[in-house]
Protein backbone atom coordinates (compact mmCIF):
# COMPACT_ATOMS: atom_id res chain seq x y z
CA UNK A 1 0.00 0.00 0.00
CA UNK A 2 2.71 2.15 0.91
CA UNK A 3 4.46 1.62 -2.76
CA UNK A 4 1.05 2.23 -4.85
CA UNK A 5 0.67 5.64 -1.99
CA UNK A 6 4.37 6.87 -3.19
CA UNK A 7 3.58 5.98 -6.77
CA UNK A 8 0.17 7.88 -6.60
CA UNK A 9 1.85 10.75 -5.41
CA UNK A 10 4.39 11.06 -8.15
CA UNK A 11 2.30 10.71 -10.41
CA UNK A 12 0.10 13.61 -9.09
CA UNK A 13 3.39 16.03 -9.06
CA UNK A 14 4.28 14.88 -12.23
CA UNK A 15 1.13 16.01 -13.80
CA UNK A 16 1.12 19.43 -11.66
CA UNK A 17 4.62 20.18 -13.14
CA UNK A 18 3.39 19.35 -16.39
CA UNK A 19 0.10 21.84 -15.92
CA UNK A 20 2.15 24.40 -14.93
CA UNK A 21 5.02 24.23 -17.35
CA UNK A 22 1.90 24.79 -20.08
CA UNK A 23 0.24 27.66 -18.15
CA UNK A 24 3.63 29.34 -18.37
CA UNK A 25 4.22 29.05 -21.58
CA UNK A 26 0.88 30.01 -22.53
CA UNK A 27 1.46 33.14 -20.86
CA UNK A 28 4.45 34.36 -22.49
CA UNK A 29 3.92 38.55 -23.83
CA UNK A 30 1.90 37.91 -27.27
CA UNK A 31 2.03 40.15 -30.18
CA UNK A 32 5.95 40.61 -30.01
CA UNK A 33 7.83 39.56 -32.97
CA UNK A 34 11.18 38.14 -32.17
CA UNK A 35 13.42 36.05 -33.52
CA UNK A 36 17.15 35.84 -32.30
CA UNK A 37 19.57 36.87 -35.59
CA UNK A 38 23.01 37.47 -34.66
CA UNK A 39 23.07 40.33 -37.65
CA UNK A 40 20.48 42.93 -38.51
CA UNK A 41 18.94 41.24 -41.74
CA UNK A 42 15.44 41.42 -43.23
CA UNK A 43 13.55 38.72 -42.76
CA UNK A 44 10.00 37.26 -43.78
CA UNK A 45 7.42 38.16 -40.88
CA UNK A 46 3.59 37.44 -41.08
CA UNK A 47 1.76 41.06 -41.14
CA UNK A 48 -1.98 40.88 -40.11
CA UNK A 49 -4.48 43.18 -41.34
CA UNK A 50 -7.60 43.74 -43.77
CA UNK A 51 -7.09 41.58 -46.85
CA UNK A 52 -7.04 45.27 -48.88
CA UNK A 53 -3.98 46.03 -47.16
CA UNK A 54 -0.54 46.01 -48.30
CA UNK A 55 1.18 43.37 -47.75
CA UNK A 56 -1.94 41.57 -47.70
CA UNK A 57 -3.00 39.49 -44.97
CA UNK A 58 -1.27 35.96 -45.50
CA UNK A 59 1.11 36.91 -47.70
CA UNK A 60 4.57 37.43 -46.19
CA UNK A 61 6.45 40.78 -46.33
CA UNK A 62 10.25 41.41 -46.04
CA UNK A 63 9.69 45.11 -45.08
CA UNK A 64 10.15 44.88 -41.66
CA UNK A 65 13.63 44.47 -40.09
CA UNK A 66 13.21 42.24 -36.84
CA UNK A 67 16.21 41.26 -35.09
CA UNK A 68 17.13 41.78 -30.80
CA UNK A 69 16.99 45.26 -31.15
CA UNK A 70 13.98 45.73 -33.24
CA UNK A 71 11.38 44.21 -31.74
CA UNK A 72 7.28 44.69 -33.05
CA UNK A 73 4.26 44.26 -31.92
CA UNK A 74 1.34 43.63 -33.98
CA UNK A 75 -0.20 46.29 -33.50
CA UNK A 76 2.82 48.55 -34.73
CA UNK A 77 2.62 46.31 -37.89
CA UNK A 78 -0.80 46.75 -38.75
CA UNK A 79 0.08 50.64 -38.02
CA UNK A 80 2.91 50.39 -40.72
CA UNK A 81 1.09 48.15 -43.04
CA UNK A 82 -2.25 50.78 -42.77
CA UNK A 83 0.32 53.60 -43.74
CA UNK A 84 1.35 51.61 -46.64
CA UNK A 85 -1.77 50.68 -47.79
CA UNK A 86 -2.92 54.55 -48.04
CA UNK A 87 0.58 55.81 -49.40
CA UNK A 88 0.39 52.65 -52.68
CA UNK A 89 -3.24 53.83 -52.78
CA UNK A 90 -2.35 57.25 -53.01
CA UNK A 91 0.74 56.80 -55.57
CA UNK A 92 -1.97 54.97 -57.58
CA UNK A 93 -4.10 57.22 -58.29
CA UNK A 94 -1.80 59.57 -59.69
CA UNK A 95 -0.42 56.92 -62.16
CA UNK A 96 2.69 55.72 -59.64
CA UNK A 97 3.15 52.28 -59.05
CA UNK A 98 4.55 52.46 -55.18
CA UNK A 99 5.13 49.53 -54.34
CA UNK A 100 7.68 49.66 -57.10
CA UNK A 101 9.16 52.95 -56.39
CA UNK A 102 9.37 51.91 -52.75
CA UNK A 103 10.73 48.69 -53.20
CA UNK A 104 14.31 48.47 -50.95
CA UNK A 105 12.75 49.89 -48.10
CA UNK A 106 12.28 48.55 -45.40
CA UNK A 107 11.72 49.22 -41.48
CA UNK A 108 13.32 49.32 -38.38
CA UNK A 109 11.75 49.42 -34.48
CA UNK A 110 13.49 51.76 -32.40
CA UNK A 111 13.02 51.42 -28.59
CA UNK A 112 12.19 54.58 -26.85
CA UNK A 113 9.75 57.32 -27.33
CA UNK A 114 12.16 59.03 -29.49
CA UNK A 115 15.53 57.72 -32.11
CA UNK A 116 17.10 61.08 -30.80
CA UNK A 117 15.60 62.99 -27.79
CA UNK A 118 17.78 65.80 -27.95
CA UNK A 119 17.14 66.62 -32.00
CA UNK A 120 13.11 65.44 -30.80
CA UNK A 121 13.16 62.66 -33.91
CA UNK A 122 10.80 60.27 -34.00
CA UNK A 123 11.39 58.93 -37.53
CA UNK A 124 14.48 58.93 -39.55
CA UNK A 125 15.21 57.59 -43.19
CA UNK A 126 18.32 56.51 -44.38
CA UNK A 127 18.51 56.69 -48.00
CA UNK A 128 22.37 55.00 -48.20
CA UNK A 129 20.72 51.77 -46.48
CA UNK A 130 17.03 52.64 -47.50
CA UNK A 131 16.23 52.09 -44.03
CA UNK A 132 13.18 54.06 -42.32
CA UNK A 133 13.38 53.73 -37.82
CA UNK A 134 10.82 54.79 -35.98
CA UNK A 135 10.02 54.64 -32.54
CA UNK A 136 7.52 55.06 -30.06
CA UNK A 137 5.76 58.00 -30.38
CA UNK A 138 5.66 57.52 -34.51
CA UNK A 139 2.78 54.86 -33.81
CA UNK A 140 0.75 57.21 -31.38
CA UNK A 141 0.84 60.88 -32.68
CA UNK A 142 -1.19 62.57 -35.42
CA UNK A 143 -2.45 59.28 -36.27
CA UNK A 144 0.81 58.06 -38.49
CA UNK A 145 1.86 61.67 -39.95
CA UNK A 146 5.09 60.53 -39.02
CA UNK A 147 5.12 57.34 -41.22
CA UNK A 148 3.77 59.30 -43.78
CA UNK A 149 6.63 61.93 -43.56
CA UNK A 150 9.21 59.57 -43.86
CA UNK A 151 8.24 57.74 -46.59
CA UNK A 152 7.61 61.33 -48.20
CA UNK A 153 11.14 61.28 -48.05
CA UNK A 154 11.81 58.20 -49.26
CA UNK A 155 9.85 58.81 -52.27
CA UNK A 156 11.27 62.00 -53.11
CA UNK A 157 14.55 60.28 -53.01
CA UNK A 158 13.87 57.51 -55.23
CA UNK A 159 12.11 60.74 -57.54
CA UNK A 160 15.63 62.29 -57.64
CA UNK A 161 14.16 65.21 -55.23
CA UNK A 162 11.85 65.87 -58.66
CA UNK A 163 8.97 66.31 -56.23
CA UNK A 164 10.66 68.25 -53.96
CA UNK A 165 11.40 70.52 -57.09
CA UNK A 166 8.27 70.33 -58.24
CA UNK A 167 6.84 71.19 -55.19
CA UNK A 168 8.04 74.27 -54.71
CA UNK A 169 7.55 75.55 -58.22
CA UNK A 170 4.32 74.75 -58.23
CA UNK A 171 3.52 76.58 -54.77
CA UNK A 172 5.49 79.72 -55.83
CA UNK A 173 3.13 79.69 -59.13
CA UNK A 174 0.38 79.67 -56.11
CA UNK A 175 1.33 82.34 -54.06
CA UNK A 176 3.79 84.20 -55.88
CA UNK A 177 7.70 84.75 -54.82
CA UNK A 178 6.69 87.93 -52.48
CA UNK A 179 5.32 85.25 -49.93
CA UNK A 180 8.95 84.21 -49.64
CA UNK A 181 10.54 85.28 -46.58
CA UNK A 182 14.09 84.32 -47.43
CA UNK A 183 16.66 82.96 -49.91
CA UNK A 184 15.72 78.71 -50.26
CA UNK A 185 12.89 79.34 -47.63
CA UNK A 186 9.47 77.14 -48.27
CA UNK A 187 7.02 79.83 -49.14
CA UNK A 188 4.79 81.35 -46.60
CA UNK A 189 1.23 79.49 -46.32
CA UNK A 190 2.73 76.47 -47.52
CA UNK A 191 4.63 74.62 -44.44
CA UNK A 192 3.41 73.38 -41.29
CA UNK A 193 6.97 73.85 -39.36
CA UNK A 194 9.74 75.81 -38.36
CA UNK A 195 12.08 73.21 -40.02
CA UNK A 196 10.13 72.87 -42.71
CA UNK A 197 10.32 76.30 -43.43
CA UNK A 198 13.72 76.42 -43.32
CA UNK A 199 14.48 73.24 -45.50
CA UNK A 200 12.22 72.86 -48.40
CA UNK A 201 12.96 69.07 -48.36
CA UNK A 202 10.77 68.68 -44.58
CA UNK A 203 8.05 70.99 -46.38
CA UNK A 204 7.90 68.40 -49.74
CA UNK A 205 7.83 65.41 -46.90
CA UNK A 206 4.88 67.08 -44.27
CA UNK A 207 3.14 68.04 -47.67
CA UNK A 208 3.22 64.14 -48.30
CA UNK A 209 2.33 63.20 -45.30
CA UNK A 210 -0.45 65.62 -45.61
CA UNK A 211 -1.59 64.28 -48.91
CA UNK A 212 -2.01 61.07 -48.19
CA UNK A 213 -3.02 61.48 -44.79
CA UNK A 214 -5.97 63.43 -45.47
CA UNK A 215 -7.31 61.79 -48.70
CA UNK A 216 -6.63 58.05 -47.63
CA UNK A 217 -7.04 58.01 -44.16
CA UNK A 218 -9.32 61.04 -42.95
CA UNK A 219 -6.52 62.47 -40.82
CA UNK A 220 -7.11 65.35 -38.82
CA UNK A 221 -4.98 68.43 -39.63
CA UNK A 222 -1.72 68.39 -37.85
CA UNK A 223 -0.75 71.44 -35.56
CA UNK A 224 2.67 71.95 -34.90
CA UNK A 225 4.34 74.32 -31.79
CA UNK A 226 5.34 76.49 -35.23
CA UNK A 227 2.51 76.56 -37.06
CA UNK A 228 1.71 79.20 -38.39
CA UNK A 229 -2.04 80.76 -38.75
CA UNK A 230 -2.06 81.19 -42.38
CA UNK A 231 -0.84 77.82 -42.93
CA UNK A 232 -2.97 76.87 -46.05
CA UNK A 233 -3.89 72.87 -45.57
CA UNK A 234 -5.92 72.34 -48.73
CA UNK A 235 -3.74 74.86 -50.61
CA UNK A 236 -0.91 72.12 -49.46
CA UNK A 237 -2.61 68.94 -50.60
CA UNK A 238 -3.15 70.59 -53.96
CA UNK A 239 -0.32 71.64 -54.88
CA UNK A 240 1.11 68.36 -53.53
CA UNK A 241 -0.96 66.06 -55.91
CA UNK A 242 -0.66 68.36 -59.03
CA UNK A 243 3.40 67.80 -58.60
CA UNK A 244 2.95 64.04 -58.46
CA UNK A 245 0.64 64.21 -61.94
CA UNK A 246 3.25 66.55 -62.94
CA UNK A 247 5.86 64.45 -62.45
CA UNK A 248 4.19 60.99 -63.74
CA UNK A 249 3.22 63.09 -67.17
CA UNK A 250 6.85 64.16 -67.67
Amino acid sequence: MVGKAVLSTIILITGIIFIVSQVEADQQPAGIVQASIAQPSSVIVDIPGPKTAAPAAGERSERFIVDDTSRWTADELVVVNRVLTHTFQALNEVGLDGRLLLDDYRFRRVSGEHIDEALGLIGLVNHDTHIISLADAAFVRLGGFYIYHEIGHAVDHQMDRELSKQYHAQIIAMAGTDNITAVGATVDGYWLRAHAHEVREEATADAFALWVGSEQADMRRPIFAGTPLNADYDGIVRALEISMVAINGS
